[in-house]
């Protein structure tokens, strides 16, 4: 199971995806973005990203076609992110999770991510329709599409 969240990158977040320490986005801190375009809404609450968007925080990168960040007004920690188009997280302990679409907020503390879902984990993948994530936690419930199956390959362990 991730145990980072991908607060969704900008956020995407996750110290979150429940959280390998030091390892997944932390909505407290500095969060760089990068994209083609990029515009302010409601006051520059509301960030809408296009263009090849990345989102990072040491040791984790989220990245989309496009992105809508809100932040909690007041303050600059983000309080929810959505991600389209070729949605990939990815970690440098080997975490990383891919779809169409990605939604992470802060006040649910879940990451969900649709749209041929695969989630790769410590050599193990598994595909699915829908993954959710909790960030509190770490717990991930994958699911197929109706009348599909949620796939998964376990890699070999040493037994010594």
């Amino acid at each position: 199971m991730i145990r980072t969240l991908l607060i969704m990158a900008l956020a995407l977040s996750a110290q979150s995806f429940a959280q390998a320490p030091g390892v997944g986005f932390d909505p407290s801190k500095k969060t760089e973005i990068d994209a083609a375009r990029a515009e302010w809404r409601d006051g520059g609450r509301v960030v809408i990203a296009e263009g090849g968007v990345s989102i990072s925080q040491p040791g984790v990168i989220l990245t989309a076609e496009r992105m809508e960040v809100t932040v909690v007004e007041g303050s600059d920690e983000v309080e929810r992110v959505v991600a389209t188009g070729r949605v990939r997280y990815a970690s440098v302990n080997g975490d990383a999770i891919a779809g169409e679409r990605a939604v992470y907020s802060a006040a649910e503390g879940t990451l969900i991510v649709t749209g041929r879902v695969v989630v790769v984990q410590e050599g193990q993948v598994a595909t699915g329709h829908e993954l959710t994530y909790n960030t509190e936690t770490g717990a991930i419930l994958l699911v197929a599409e109706p009348g599909g199956r949620v796939r998964g390959l376990l890699a070999e362990r040493d037994g010594s």
